[in-house]
């Protein structure tokens, strides 16, 4: 998802066993040091041998989630700069049109809306939803997020999934979805219909 830099002010000194760093964070201008932490040169680590985080996840037994936590920790400390994402605006309307910033020309975040069901609890008058849609497998629904974050990973961009239906707690794979996408690192929403406390709490 996000990629990263690492801070070209970065010191690392070695005294006996431990890792002293030095840097300026790139926000406040404040000069910094302090004895290493281990998340601290474990981000550094998988930035510097630009590791995959899909293939670290299998060989340590965690899920990528773990470590976009430690790059995002690291990069709050000022040790990591994201860098820019590839999805821009550069089509001659947007270039012609007056921003107070070129921060609004590029998308930092991406989101899918995921239309996941049609099945729904409510018979609103005015709802669209044709319920002989197919649905999909847990299978194909797997392949979409591992695409997803593929594309999102290529692109520099972190991932958002907004699931919507119909009633996305309603397709019978919903949890199992939901838990992958969270373990990938998405940030997650749900729009959907209301729903018991017991079922809010599985996606707690």
């Amino acid at each position: 998802m996000w990629k990263y830099d690492i801070n070209s002010s970065l010191e690392i000194k070695q005294e006996g066993k431990k890792y002293i760093i030095l840097w300026q964070h790139p926000l406040t201008g404040e000069f910094r040091k302090c004895e290493a932490e281990p998340y601290q040169l474990l981000a550094l680590k998988i930035v510097s041998d630009d590791l995959d985080i899909k293939e670290l996840s299998v060989e340590e037994g965690v899920h990528p989630q773990y470590f976009y936590k430690i790059l995002l920790a690291a990069e709050r400390d000022g040790l990591l700069i994201k860098k820019e994402s590839l999805i821009k605006r550069g089509d001659t309307v947007f270039e012609n049109a007056w921003f107070p910033s070129d921060i609004y020309k590029v998308a930092d975040v991406f989101v899918l809306q995921w239309h996941i069901t049609n099945r729904c609890n409510y018979s609103c008058l005015h709802c669209y939803n044709d319920l002989s849609v197919p649905e999909l497998t847990l299978d194909q629904a797997f392949y979409i997020l591992d695409s997803f974050y593929d594309f999102c990973n290529l692109m520099g961009v972190h991932g958002q999934i907004s699931f919507t239906g119909g009633n996305p707690f309603l397709y019978p794979y919903f949890f199992d979805v939901y838990y992958k996408a969270f373990t990938l690192g998405f940030s997650l929403a749900i729009l959907g219909n209301p729903v018991e406390e017991d079922e809010l709490k599985k996606v707690g």
